[in-house]
């Protein structure tokens, strides 16, 4: 039963009955102290993520942020924490903070998310690994390997990141990390070109590969403007994802379409 309460939870939370939403989401969750090990850790984060969500919409802050570490928690028990698939917990930390005018953690979040999608993509897209200059994360994602997402979470990451862009961009904290913060304002840039690059590549649900191969170069090559000169490899990485992206023009149909193709015979 407990699959069929989360989903009448997020059903009713989605047409905005807030209240049956929580009488099913209480359902659930009783299920799930019961049987934690039938439940398993990815539905346990969507369980606390319609948790968070609900109360950020009531305005209970510190209950949605404990709400939103519980998703991030049991996402990064299923995945690990330096998956893309877990920095969307973080994203919905960050914006709670944001919220709550406590700056501080949410650009920490904030850095977490570029620095997750930027190694993450860079070997998916580009099968580059970063080097000790710029890798920031202790995870190793395997070279040329799709994300492990379906097109409409590489979307959200995608919009994730201009968000976190704009957060880093913003910078007065005062602490001495603002050019820290410019750099990776636009890591997220690249990291945003290259996830689009990779959806173009594999044909992922692209209805529209030419649109989005424009804006995978538009952000790519914004990344490589910003990057000061000293920063070489992240302006290598910039260069390189740009060819990529001039390659593939060759794998856009003229309707639009993308011919599914691998985008290491692209690079």
């Amino acid at each position: 039963l407990f699959p069929a309460y989360l989903l009448a939870a997020e059903a009713n939370a989605g047409i905005g009955r807030a209240n049956a939403a929580e009488d099913f989401l209480g359902l659930a969750r009783w299920l799930a102290l019961g049987n934690p090990e039938r439940v398993g850790d990815e539905a346990l984060a969507r369980m606390h993520e319609l948790f968070g969500a609900l109360r950020l919409s009531q305005r209970r802050f510190d209950e949605a942020a404990a709400a939103f570490a519980e998703e991030t928690y049991h996402r990064a028990s299923a995945y690990g924490p330096e998956d893309v698939r877990t920095t969307f917990g973080y994203l919905r930390l960050a914006r709670c903070f944001e919220r709550t005018g406590d700056r501080g953690k949410c650009v920490a979040f904030c850095r977490t998310v570029c620095d997750v999608w930027l190694e993450a993509t860079c070997a998916c897209a580009l099968g580059a690994a970063l080097g000790e200059g710029v890798k920031r994360t202790l995870a190793t994602t395997p070279p040329n390997a799709p994300l492990p997402l379906r097109r409409k979470q590489t979307l959200e990451g995608v919009d994730a990141l201009m968000w976190a862009r704009d957060v880093l961009m913003r910078g007065g904290r005062g602490d001495g990390s603002a050019n820290d913060d410019a750099i990776r304002a636009a890591d997220a840039s690249l990291a945003a070109g290259c996830a689009l690059l990779g959806l173009v590549a594999t044909g992922t649900g692209v209805s529209d590969a030419a649109a989005t191969l424009a804006r995978a170069t538009e952000l790519v090559g914004e990344a490589g403007g910003e990057y000061p000169a000293a920063e070489t490899e992240r302006v290598g990485l910039a260069e390189r994802a740009l060819a990529a992206a001039a390659a593939m023009d060759g794998v856009v149909d003229g309707d639009g379409r993308s011919r599914r193709t691998s985008i290491s015979n692209v690079r």
